[in-house]
């Protein structure tokens, strides 16, 4: 298992690359339970999009990203 810090680089970049801005200019979520849950950075960053409601609010941003309950 890779450390939290290069596993939150990982969610990090995705972020970057989908919103177009870092996960740390977001409001706060709980990334270390999903990081010790073993979540990949993938799916913990779409369960943050989705519990937050991008997703419904912004369906247009992530059509290109979005299989099987994951962002990448």
């Amino acid at each position: 298992m890779i450390s939290f810090n290069a596993w939150m680089k990982e969610v990090d970049k995705l972020c970057t690359k989908i919103v177009g801005f870092s996960v740390h200019d977001l409001e706060d979520y709980r990334w270390r339970d999903s990081y010790e849950d073993e979540l990949e950075p993938s799916e913990a960053l779409f369960d943050f999009l989705s519990e937050t409601g991008y997703l419904n609010r912004y369906p247009e941003l992530f059509s290109d990203y979005l299989d099987e309950g994951e962002a990448y």
